[in-house]
């Protein structure tokens, strides 16, 4: 992903994409995450994971 900053874009990294294995290890929560660059959005999508054995 890429933000403009001062006329310039560079790639950035976003801290909260890194909050989806505590989703997944602690809630059991299956996280994905689409940047839609032409419609300037974000779809997140969030399951439960079936139980575990």
């Amino acid at each position: 992903m890429s933000r403009s900053n001062n006329g310039g874009s560079e790639a950035v990294r976003d801290p909260y994409i890194t909050m989806t294995p505590m989703f997944h290890d602690k809630l059991d929560i299956d996280v994905k995450v689409d940047v839609d660059e032409e419609h300037k959005g974000v779809i997140i999508r969030m399951n439960k994971v079936e139980a575990r054995s």
